[in-house]
């Protein structure tokens, strides 16, 4: 019986050591970009792809775009109000980030996001890359999300928040590419509503 209860506690140990290394977030200060009741358009551009997964940038950004859009549009959430912040339809964004790519031999680079994001009448421009959107290929059984988030004022070009987060803590890649998105986009508005609450008094 004590053998038992002896490997039962090393192999709890070990799933908790396991599971304690699989979620990461990183994330930058924000620099001060708010000016007092002032209320800012942000546009979540397509993020750029770097795994194996060829819908890994597509399926990302309509998983961060989702959990924006709910927190943003929330009934009953008057402390939301003071971030001021208004988000672009999706299907807007797509289309003119298609036209643009045409327009322009299938670049988007940092210098072409002025004129992109007044032709969307925004501020902010939320963009991305996703290192990683696949089944671990050590154990081919559990999912792994990797995104990095970069929100710049374009009006000023100045980078004012970053994070990145890599989980693997989830039976389907759906599940952790949620818990990544929603982890960064819960901490990106937390940073803000700081700057916002700085800016106000």
């Amino acid at each position: 019986m004590t053998k038992v209860l002896f490997k039962t506690y090393w192999f709890l140990l070990l799933q908790l050591a396991f599971f304690s290394g699989c979620t990461n977030t990183v994330v930058s200060a924000v620099k001060t970009i708010y000016k007092k009741d002032n209320y800012h358009s942000i546009a979540i551009v397509p993020f750029e792809n770097l795994s194996q997964n060829k819908n890994a940038g597509q399926d990302l950004a309509l998983y961060t775009y989702t959990h924006l859009s709910d927190i943003l549009y929330k009934q009953n959430q008057p402390q939301l109000d003071l971030l001021k912040l208004e988000i672009k339809d999706e299907h807007l964004v797509y289309q003119l980030y298609s036209d643009y790519l045409e327009n322009n031999h299938q670049t988007f680079k940092p210098e072409n996001w002025p004129a992109f994001a007044e032709s969307l009448n925004v501020q902010f421009l939320l963009t991305g890359y996703v290192s990683e959107y696949n089944y671990d290929q050590k154990t081919n059984q559990w999912p792994v999300a990797s995104l990095h988030l970069r929100l710049y004022d374009v009006s000023t070009n100045t980078l004012i928040w970053s994070g990145s987060h890599t989980d693997r803590n989830g039976y389907t890649l759906g599940q952790v590419a949620n818990h990544v998105c929603q982890d960064l986009i819960t901490k990106m508005l937390s940073q803000l509503k700081h700057q916002r609450l700085a800016a106000s008094k």
